[in-house]
């Protein structure tokens, strides 16, 4: 076998091996979306059956915006206090207390 032959060959298995990976990093990709489409609706669901069986004393709306904030970068650490993207507190309140919006 010459040696072009034997460099054709290389590349047929190494293109042939990167579409599998390909294909197995899209599979992946497909499976972690449906999971988190699936935890968010068990999320939604809990919070729909609490709200209906009114067990809402524990909710603390501020609190876990505080905290969503915090997670996606949108809370000042030096200041302690909401960037400007934050929603106004009293907005926060009226819309929470209104009942899920789902």
């Amino acid at each position: 076998m010459s040696n072009q032959d034997l460099l054709a060959d290389a590349h047929r298995r190494l293109t042939s091996e990167a579409l599998l990976l390909r294909g197995q990093v899209q599979d992946m990709m497909a499976c972690r979306d449906l999971l988190i489409q699936q935890v968010r609706a068990s999320a939604r669901w809990e919070l729909m059956k609490e709200w209906l069986e009114k067990r809402v004393d524990h909710w603390n709306p501020e609190e876990e915006y505080r905290r969503h904030l915090f997670l996606s970068g949108g809370f000042n650490h030096r200041s302690e206090s909401f960037s400007q993207a934050a929603t106004p507190r009293s907005d926060i309140g009226s819309r929470f207390w209104e009942g899920p919006s789902f």
